[in-house]
């Protein structure tokens, strides 16, 4: 839940990159501690952590982002078109893992 929890941060990535919004001292400052701090999780090996698990919880969050930045109402540039294939790489991801749960359980 905690790496899910970084979808502002990688909204305010996508803003500056694709918006050409600014990004201040105190927000970059945030946001380098912010990908600190999901980075010592993600490697955290005493826990109940999965790579896989981790890799989702990321893109859950990356698409969040991008969501919001689509359905800005004031955004410069329109990334609603960007919307549909967010949910299909979603959709692909989830279908692989199941694949690849049902390979390990011996189905395939």
């Amino acid at each position: 839940m905690m790496i899910i929890s970084t979808a502002p941060v990688f909204c305010a990535i996508i803003a500056r990159l694709l918006l050409g919004e600014r990004v201040n001292r105190r927000t970059a400052a945030t946001i380098a501690c912010t990908l600190v701090g999901i980075s010592v999780i993600a490697v955290d090996s005493g826990g109940d952590n999965s790579v896989l698990g981790n890799l989702y919880a990321l893109g859950c969050a990356l698409f969040v982002a991008i969501n919001f930045n689509g359905a800005r109402p004031k955004a410069p540039r329109d990334l609603i078109p960007v919307l549909p294939s967010a949910e299909y790489v979603s959709l692909w991801l989830r279908c692989w893992e199941m694949l690849i749960r049902l390979r390990r359980a011996g189905y395939g």
